[in-house]
């Protein structure tokens, strides 16, 4: 039998996971100018295989129980979602809800009907 505690720590796994995913992939250690004054330098120019590999969303290797966790929520109502999104993932922002109160009732909602 699940209890709160499991659902807190399964969200807090999902939670952390999208957050990373959502970090993008920072800045490059040379700019494209740099590169190309290397190349020139060196009299040779390299190819890169980064052409090969796509870096858009779809291309994001989701864990088996991440998505069991996903495929949870999309049960849920859209205002449990959202609460549920800032307070795992945004780390308890309050973006989209008036005050604390409203926001908490929410998420224990949500919580709630993981069980």
């Amino acid at each position: 039998m699940r209890t709160i505690k499991d659902v807190r720590f399964e969200l807090n796994l999902w939670g952390k996971f999208w957050a990373r995913q959502e970090e993008g992939q920072g800045y490059s250690s040379k700019s494209n100018v740099q590169a190309i004054k290397e190349a020139c330098q060196v009299g040779c120019a390299s190819s890169s295989d980064l052409h090969l590999f796509s870096h858009r969303a779809d291309s994001i290797y989701v864990p088996a129980h991440i998505t069991v966790i996903d495929e949870s929520l999309e049960r849920l109502s859209p205002k449990c979602i959202t609460a549920l999104r800032q307070r795992y993932v945004n780390k308890g922002q309050i973006l989209y809800f008036s005050n604390k109160e409203i926001f908490l009732f929410w998420v224990k909602k949500a919580e709630r009907e993981l069980l």
